[in-house]
Parts: C-alpha cells; structure tokens; sequence
C-alpha cells in the first residue's frame, strides 16, 4: 500500500539580527531538521557525504543590502557545525561541490559558481579543503567570446586528473550545424569543455551546436577508463531530424563534438532532465536519468529513465504519476532503489519538498512531503548516508526568512 505522508513542521523561531544554527535544536538526536546561515536569507543547494558521516553543505547567502555569496558549512551526524565560510565576490552563486578525485588537490572541494547576472554569466571555480581554508580563491573560466554568457550546471572530477564542465552558454558561442538555427532564433547551446589540474581550458569537448535551448546536465568518465570517452546527460530541442522543437532528455557518448545521440520522450512532451547519477553494479551499473516530463497545461510528472553503462539497453523508462504538480529536482541512489527529491508545486505557487523512495524498477514505494505550514520550501539535494539515513539539503521559509536547511530521516523517511 502506498504511503504518503504531509509533515508540516510548525516552528515558533525568532530570528532578531543575525540567524545561526544555534537558534534551532535539532528535533531528535539521530533524525531531525536544522537550519544554518547568518543574517539576511541562505539557500540551500547541494552536499557531500563523508565517509565518517559528516557533511559540507553548500548553499547561498543573501544579506539585506543584496550581495550574494557562496556559503559554505560543515557538519556533523548530528548536525552540529564544525566550520563555515562564506567565499566568492559579490554577485556570485553556487551551483555544485564535488570532491576532487586525483591530482595536487586530491581529497579537497571544488566549487563552481556563476557570476554577474544571466546576460552576462561567467563560470568561476574555488577550491577548499576539509577544513574549511580557501586554497584558490575564485578562477574565472575565459570565455571563448566576448560578450557570450557562460552557466555551469555541474563540474565533474576526472579520474586521472583534471575536470569537465557541462552547462549552457548562449547562443553565439557555438557554430550551429542544423538548418534554419542562426543567431537570430538560437538561445541556448550545450556547453560542455574540459580543464586541467590548474584550472586551464584544456579541451572544448562540444564544438558544434543545433538547438534552439538546451544544456548539458553532467558528464560521467565511461567505465572503460579512457579519457576521451565520456558520456554527457542533459536535454535539448535539438530536431533530430524532424520538425519539432520540443525539449528532450539525450544522452551520447562525446567523441565527434556534436551531442547528436539519444533521445528519451515523446514529441509531445517537455522532458527537463534535472539530473543523472551512476548506479551501482547491483541492480545493474549504469545511469539513472530523473527530471520533469510535462505537456501543454498538464501537472509535471517525475520522468525517470534508467540505462546500463554501455547505453544500448534501457532498463525501464516510466513516469511516476502521483496526482501533484511536481518538478523533479536530484536522484540519489538507495540500498535498494532509489531516492527522488522534488518540488511539489502547490495552487498558490508555494512548493512543499517531496521525497519519492522507489525500487530497483522505477516503481513508487512511498512519497513523503516537508515544509513549514505557510513558507515557500524548495528542495535541493538528497543523499544516503553511512548509517543508511537520508540527507536533504533545502531551503524552507521560516516566518519572513529563508533558511538552508538540512533534513536528516531515518531509512523509510520519517523524523
């Protein structure tokens, strides 16, 4: 029988000047919900799991007088902060941390951000170790144009050294290799460009455009090793040789410099990919797809499309129905199934956070909803810690403020 639960959490907090973690106490020792952040509001974006049960959580701060900042804080299982910094310049936003797999910074962070607004977007990245020190401060990735914008989605570590990013640029940055897309109609191309250890451009790995909108999700190392064998995962109205222009998950293996492989969804269908995760090999290595599937006038419905890691076998392909609005957010893999987060948007426009558990087939389990009882809440990030709990990192409006907050639920979702 399906579970679904609402749990509107009622905190009498009063935020006077300057908001800390140490304003809440957690609401059970082992499962609770904490929020984090100094005066003005913060947002929560992603984490990372440590392997002794401790997290970084990065989010954004947003002061009264309207500069933005990276922030970035490290907890404890319980919660409890063990350092915070705020890093970048004004105007500069978070998108994604990961931990650096090889090279001289190996076992640190890095974080990408965007900066300047959307017209003029530039890509900075920043290293921090484990204990919260900057070791570089903000490198920002040249643009291979004047006057083009630049968004990273994700940065991925590489193996043996160095990193891809994958996100959009707009639409003057990359020749255009489809009939009737010029600089007249084009918005948004797939950007995906390889660095190295230093931070330097080393490879544009996608040289070639052909849709009106898109953009690169994230972009995996292939199992075999090989360096130059990647596959990138993200959406795009790219036509594939027909004349509808409808956005589309695709995934291939980059090699040629123009993502032309495959597609999932219907014509008819708007199909976001909000993210894409490896899986391990039991059930079946390979990739998870999740995002948003909608067509003209309906409610979203979470689109999930899982592949094993040669690509040529799709597992199962099915949307979850669940008779809410919902806009598909991160995927997280569980001990047996999965983890889905999204927004559930609500008549008023207001989002509760959902959190959908599914088996090894794509199937619903249970679906669960957080949120204060009047905020404005969006989820952000999900995870499976050590223990086998789960973290969700979000943003949830208490009275007048936004705060980055950390959920932390036992296996089946409850506090």
């Amino acid at each position: 029988m399906k579970n679904r639960l609402i749990l509107l959490l009622l905190f009498p907090i009063i935020f006077l000047g300057c908001d800390t973690s140490s304003n809440v106490d957690p609401v059970y020792k082992k499962n609770y919900i904490m929020y984090y952040g100094t005066e003005g509001e913060q947002k929560g974006i992603d984490l990372i799991i440590n392997s002794d049960g401790t997290m970084v959580l990065l989010g954004n701060s947003i002061l009264p007088s309207g500069v933005e900042n990276p922030f970035v804080v490290k907890v404890d299982p319980e919660g409890n902060v063990i350092w915070e910094t705020i890093i970048g310049t004004d105007q500069e936003l978070a998108v994604d941390i990961e931990l650096i797999k090889a090279g001289p910074n190996a076992g640190k962070f890095i974080i990408a951000t965007n900066k300047g607004d959307q017209q003029n977007s530039r890509i900075n990245l920043h290293v921090i170790d484990e204990s919260g020190n900057i070791i570089t401060d903000g490198v920002e990735i040249p643009i291979h144009q004047n006057g083009v914008s630049q968004s990273v989605k994700t940065i991925t570590s590489l193996a043996q050294g160095g990193f891809i990013i994958s996100g959009y640029a707009d639409g003057q940055l990359i020749e255009e290799s489809t009939p009737g897309i010029d600089d007249t109609n084009d918005n948004q191309d797939i950007l995906v460009f390889e660095l190295n250890d230093m931070l330097a451009i080393t490879d544009t790995v996608v040289t070639k455009g052909g849709e009106l909108n898109g953009s690169g999700i994230r972009v995996f190392e292939l199992p075999d090793g090989s360096r130059s064998k990647y596959v990138l995962f993200g959406y795009s109205d790219r036509p594939y040789n027909s004349d509808k222009f409808t956005l589309k998950y695709t995934y291939d293996i980059l090699a040629s410099g123009v993502p032309v492989g495959k597609v999932v969804g219907a014509d008819s269908e708007e199909n976001i990919l909000s993210m894409a995760i490896e899986t391990p090999s039991a059930p079946g290595a390979g990739f998870l797809m999740a995002g948003t599937s909608k067509t003209s006038g309906a409610n979203g419905e979470i689109f999930l499309v899982k592949i094993n890691s040669t690509l040529d076998i799709r597992t199962f392909e099915r949307k979850l129905e669940l008779g809410k609005n919902m806009q598909s957010v991160a995927v997280a893999n569980s001990t047996e199934g999965y983890y889905v987060l999204a927004n559930e948007i609500i008549e008023d426009g207001r989002r509760n956070i959902n959190l959908v558990k599914t088996g090894v087939d794509g199937v619903e389990e249970w679906t669960k909803s957080y949120g204060t009882a009047e905020g404005d809440d969006e989820a952000a990030a999900v995870a499976m810690l050590p223990d086998g709990r789960i973290a969700i990192v979000g943003t949830m409006e208490l009275q007048t403020k936004k705060k980055l907050a950390l959920i932390v639920l036992n296996s089946n979702g409850d506090l």
